[in-house]
């Protein structure tokens, strides 16, 4: 049974007890199991048919059918972890602007980070017009990854860091993750433009590396408040979604590369 740390408990009392929810929380950091532990908590404290100082009570009929995961209010999106296409939120918006639901119903997006641009565009129209008792949770691996406007529609709270083996993640034979910033500082764009013939790499390799390159630079970030990395995410976050086009990956990679090599000359 995976356990939610007590601040982030602390956390959703407080929530709970100003009776102040947002349409749509972005969860940030911590892994997905404890993410979505953590929305089966609040999902139960919303619902919960007896509750104690705001503390859902675990053994009425919809915190129980919320535990087991068969309660019709808490909606998942996602739950494979793979793409969230635009069909998925068009099915979403028929379901959810019905409006049918008693109490609270939470809408949970996994993953949402790896969102098609149009189906994002979708997402951002139905938070735009969300009716009243339904509240959107997304998981990303850091807020960066997600369009601005859906980010400026939803509450961010950080749920702590865990220790992962994103630095692990390699681009090129002992180019890791934790290691790409200084290849790219430190090499001539001759050298670079050579890496990437060499490599092939493809999209979905590319995509992987860059999504894990955002999460380290944002982890990066928590820790030395050096808005530079926030700068180098949104160029990363502009070239993963122009990789959803029909381009070249290589040359993608090569102006993305030279986009951020121009930011850390003048940082």
């Amino acid at each position: 049974m995976i356990t939610i740390p007590d601040f982030i408990r602390v956390k959703f009392v407080n929530l709970l007890k100003s009776k102040r929810f947002n349409g749509c929380y972005l969860f940030c950091g911590v892994t997905p199991e404890i993410k979505f532990e953590v929305v089966k908590y609040f999902t139960q404290a919303l619902n919960c048919l007896t509750p104690t100082e705001f503390l859902p009570c675990g053994v009425c009929a919809n915190c129980q059918n919320i535990e087991n995961n068969n309660y019709y209010g808490l909606v998942q999106i996602n739950e494979e972890g793979e793409s969230v296409k635009i069909e998925d939120i068009l099915d979403l918006k028929k379901s959810v602007m019905k409006g049918s639901y008693q109490g609270f119903a939470v809408v949970y997006i996994h993953k949402a980070h790896l969102i098609t641009i149009s189906a994002a565009n979708s997402l951002l129209k139905i938070l735009e017009e969300t009716p009243e008792g339904i509240i959107f949770v997304l998981d990303a691996a850091n807020p960066y990854l997600l369009l601005s406007t859906i980010r400026s529609r939803s509450q961010v709270l950080n749920l702590g860091t865990v220790v992962t083996s994103i630095p692990e993640i390699e681009l090129w034979p002992e180019i890791t993750v934790d290691k790409f910033l200084n290849f790219i500082e430190n090499n001539k764009i001759q050298d670079i433009i050579k890496c990437l013939e060499d490599s092939k790499i493809d999209k979905i390799e590319s995509k992987t590396f860059l999504q894990a390159f955002c999460s380290w630079l944002f982890d990066a970030y928590l820790e030395n408040r050096n808005s530079v990395n926030i700068k180098i995410i949104r160029i990363i976050n502009k070239y993963i979604k122009i990789a959803e086009r029909p381009v070249n990956i290589t040359n993608n990679m090569l102006l993305l590369i030279m986009e951020v090599k121009e930011t850390l000359k003048y940082a």
